[in-house]
């Protein structure tokens, strides 16, 4: 059996699905604060600031 979750079908689903991103994905499936690391992690090395 499949669980629904809170949101599904809402219209912002449709976005992602026709582009997924991680960070789409982890909001999906995690808790703000897992997708909150998981995007971090798939930021790259360099800062915006030039650091």
């Amino acid at each position: 059996m499949t669980r629904r979750r809170p949101g599904a079908g809402s219209g912002h689903d449709d976005a992602a699905r026709r582009h997924p991103q991680p960070r789409d994905i982890a909001l999906e499936l995690e808790t703000p604060e897992q997708a909150a690391d998981l995007e971090a992690q798939s930021e790259p090395e360099e800062r915006p600031d030039g650091e």
